[in-house]
């Protein structure tokens, strides 16, 4: 909270410059300002769920709706999408499960990020919830690049990131979700988008 507090200040204040006519030297600093900050605040929702996830750490589970958390977080991630030209599409039906609603919207942004961050302009990212066979899921597909079948454990670990991938990332963000999962009991799963293509990583929670 000490952290995100005037990080979040920062950002809205940038903002606000931003939105007034500026010479193009000092938007384009202002920018990337602007940007760090965002950057620094996604690191510090990551490090606290990181510790948040930690066992004896998590907070009393309480009934949580996938399809209703998604919905919430929606107009924030359509705006990341439409600022890199990706489209961001929902398929959302009731999935609920018990859990720490903080750290599965922090799962599911992660995700959702990943997907944008490493799709190409014009790409496609679905996120879906539901429930099959008695489970409830959650997944997030693109079709951007996609991980390789032999780097999809490495991915899951703390600070890994795939040799040669463009973008700007911690490389925390999969290691949280895995995190997340197992405090939950749901098992996480990379596998090929649609048509062999992309990327889909999909988290399935107990029976129940």
């Amino acid at each position: 909270h000490q952290l995100r507090t005037p990080l979040a200040g920062l950002q809205a204040h940038t903002e606000l410059a931003l939105a007034k006519p500026l010479p193009p030297e000092v938007r384009a600093e202002l920018e990337q300002v602007h940007q760090a900050t965002i950057r620094t605040g996604r690191l510090a929702n990551q490090l606290l769920a990181l510790a948040r996830a930690e066992p004896g750490a998590r907070g009393s589970a309480a009934e949580v709706n996938l399809k209703a958390l998604a919905e919430s977080e929606a107009d924030g991630w359509v705006h990341q999408a439409l600022a890199r030209d990706v489209d961001l599409g929902f398929e959302l039906d009731w999935s609920p499960v018990q859990g720490d609603a903080f750290l599965l919207r922090e799962a599911l942004a992660n995700l959702v990020h990943n997907a944008i961050e490493y799709s190409q302009r014009g790409g496609h990212v679905t996120v879906r919830t539901g429930r099959a066979n008695g489970h409830a899921f959650l997944e997030v597909e693109d079709d951007g690049p996609g991980i390789p079948p032999t780097e999809r454990e490495r991915v899951l670990e703390r600070f890994y990131r795939v040799p040669g991938t463009a973008g700007t990332g911690s490389g925390l963000g999969l290691a949280i979700v895995r995190e997340i999962a197992a405090g939950h009991g749901a098992s996480i799963a990379i596998t090929d988008g649609a048509a062999a293509k992309g990327c889909r990583v999909a988290i399935t929670f107990p029976h129940g």
